[in-house]
């Protein structure tokens, strides 16, 4: 019996493009502080309704007091908007217009769940072909006549590559300017392990 495992894998482009953005502001008002959050994401939301292409979802929302000496000096409220579309470049005139208001913590690429699937399917195959072919060759290497297959197994995973900006700081007067992004790519690899016996 002979144990071995042959892999199989391609760098894909990436066709989602991710962002999150977030509603952050202070305020010695805690009801204040609340209604400004609320309204800039509302005003982010609408914004966000007149690019069907972009699936919009919102986030973390927390607002807390910031303490000095026990006594509460302020108070810090933020909310989380998650932005993603396979339209990298819709996308990013959204955030062009979202960044007067909003800060961008990362945006991120990926393969859709669509094209990894696609992908993984032609590389399985590639490896249960490479697969058969080493079996082959280790019979023929050993004189055997034939051999079967005891085991296998077919194991898949993706690392993605993922260009990513981590945007802290507010743009001021940035209604319409957007970010400079390269979608990159993702290894996709498919591994086939198993065990044949030779006859």
């Amino acid at each position: 019996r002979f144990d071995f495992q042959v892999r199989e894998s391609v760098d894909i482009e990436n066709d989602r493009m991710r962002v999150v953005l977030r509603v952050e502001a202070e305020n010695q008002d805690a009801s204040r502080l609340a209604d400004i959050v609320n309204q800039t994401m509302s005003w982010a939301l609408s914004e966000a309704d007149q690019f069907p292409e972009v699936n919009v979802a919102t986030g973390n929302y927390q607002i807390r007091a910031i303490t000095k000496d026990s006594l509460i000096i302020k108070w810090r409220g933020f909310q989380v908007l998650i932005l993603n579309s396979a339209h990298s470049s819709v996308l990013s005139r959204l955030i062009g217009r979202l960044q007067s208001k909003l800060l961008v913590s990362t945006i991120t690429f990926e393969l859709s769940p669509e094209q990894r699937k696609i992908t993984e399917d032609s590389l399985i195959d590639r490896a249960l072909d490479a697969f058969k072919a080493r079996a082959v060759l280790i019979t023929d290497n050993f004189g055997a006549r034939n051999y079967s297959i005891v085991k296998v197994s077919v194991n898949t995973s993706a690392n993605d590559v993922r260009p990513v900006a981590m945007l802290q700081a507010r743009v001021a007067g940035s209604l319409e300017s957007m970010p400079a992004v390269r979608e990159g790519t993702s290894k996709v690899e498919v591994r086939v392990t198993g065990t044949i016996e030779l006859k």
